[in-house]
């Protein structure tokens, strides 16, 4: 039986997951107001690496739940004509022998960054160019759960395992020669003695999450009326009996609404125990750091032993930190001229020696919101009435589904796509934690 249609919503988080689905519940014509902290695409979207891919994700239902992500990418650039954010002109992967100068970046511990439950403060997009140094989101206090990245394994046999098994799961994963990928990307250096093989995987490329997330909120507000709250955050919540009906925001201004989206990424999990719901998540910290311009025509996402790169703006490269992530110390600066960046960038030189004499102009940190067991929480909250989350790792991937299939769920459609990844099945795992009132 279809759920009946909710004229008023409020959408808490304005990063790519939550842009896509006010704006999608905007277009359907209900009411929709995003509260936003900072400005759309603030927060993770954007300090994300932006991967667009399913490559090693799993369960099944996982791996195939972004592989539709990547397809629906393509639907939604063309409606929104944002085409020059999309940019999947396919990724290079390459494994190393253990021990070889691509197997980690020298002085780097190779483990993945630290995880922090419920962290109670999105992190910061990046830093002006200008800076020397920024800080490390410091999250709430609590215990933490390793995240492991898809990039940890790089040596020849264990990325040709991940390789044979996703290709089983019917995922196109070709495989190339030094040569021909140094034909595709020219700016490349791959050694032909030490590398067999290189994996290319057409369908991946990269995504402008934090500028998707502006152009989706711009669209919602000038088409279809979306009011957008930034500056402020949600303190408390409103509620009669066992519903919530609204949120308190930080300037005291109280929102009702027939249901509240928690699209609030790693404070996603603060929220969730304000309002008495649950849902349990592990976030991890991350770093993503951005080169001065140099000559390059880098086009695809190239994953070097553990060296990981993609094109960035105006001729510059991000280099992926996934090395750095698991030194990372909450709270403390990072310069740019830290021995764990520059090391980072020495690797990537011997990649791409383009980068030979660049510096470091940025250092994206955030918080990677992953659900305590991996996989997206897309549903309503299985404890509160009035509450339904969309939280998930792999935003960049997911946030055009999600926002389809939110809105479609919202509106009583009840996507058979989004059962593996109810928030119900939490309820059977752990038991409700945190505060249950309507203030924080």
């Amino acid at each position: 039986m279809a759920r009946p249609v909710i004229a008023e919503m409020v959408v808490v988080g304005g990063g790519a997951i939550g842009a896509s689905i006010a704006y999608r519940l905007a277009q359907s014509g209900v009411g929709v107001t995003l509260v936003e902290r900072r400005f759309p695409g603030g927060g993770i979207s954007g300090a994300s690496f932006s991967w667009v891919n399913s490559f090693d994700k799993k369960p099944q239902a996982y791996h195939l739940f972004n592989v539709r992500g990547i397809g629906e990418h393509w639907a939604l650039a063309a409606e929104l004509g944002s085409h020059d954010l999309l940019h999947l002109d396919g990724a290079l992967s390459w494994g190393v022998p253990e021990g070889a100068p691509g197997a980690s970046p020298a002085g780097s511990n190779a483990g993945p960054g630290p995880a922090v439950p419920n962290a109670g403060s999105a992190a910061p997009a990046g830093r002006s160019a200008t800076s020397t140094s920024t800080s490390t989101p410091t999250p709430a206090a609590g215990g933490s759960v390793p995240y492991k990245g898809q990039n940890t394994d790089v040596g020849y046999g264990k990325l040709a395992a991940k390789v044979n098994a996703t290709r089983t799961n019917g995922y196109l994963v070709e495989e190339i020669t030094p040569d021909e990928a140094m034909e595709l990307e020219p700016d490349l250096v791959i050694d032909r003695d030490s590398v067999p093989v290189v994996y290319l995987k057409p369908m991946e490329g990269w995504l402008d999450t934090a500028a998707l997330a502006h152009r989706l909120v711009t669209a919602a507000a000038r088409r279809y009326g979306l009011r957008l709250l930034q500056g402020v955050s949600v303190h408390g919540v409103t509620r009669s009996g066992g519903q919530i009906t609204g949120v308190r925001l930080s300037d005291g201004t109280e929102i009702a609404a027939d249901m509240v989206i928690n699209a609030a990424g790693p404070d996603g999990g603060r929220l969730a125990a304000m309002a008495g719901g649950l849902l349990p998540i592990q976030n991890s910290i991350g770093i993503n750091l951005v080169t001065s311009p140099v000559a390059t025509q880098l086009r695809r996402v190239v994953h070097a032993g553990a060296f990981q790169l993609r094109p960035e703006a105006s001729t510059r490269v991000m280099v992926g930190g996934q090395s750095i992530d698991g030194t990372l110390v909450p709270g403390d600066p990072f310069a740019l001229d830290d021995p764990r960046a520059l090391a980072e960038l020495a690797g990537a030189a011997r990649v791409m020696p383009a980068l030979r004499g660049a510096s470091f102009e940025g250092a994206r940190i955030g918080l990677r919101a992953i659900p305590a067991d991996g996989l997206s929480a897309i549903g309503p909250d299985p404890l509160v009435g009035g509450l339904y989350h969309a939280i998930t790792h792999s935003g960049a991937t997911l946030c055009a589904l999600v926002g389809r299939l939110a809105c479609a769920d919202l509106l009583g459609a009840n996507p058979p796509e989004l059962e593996p990844f109810r928030p119900a099945r939490f309820a059977t795992q752990a038991t409700r934690t945190g505060h249950a009132g309507s203030d924080e």
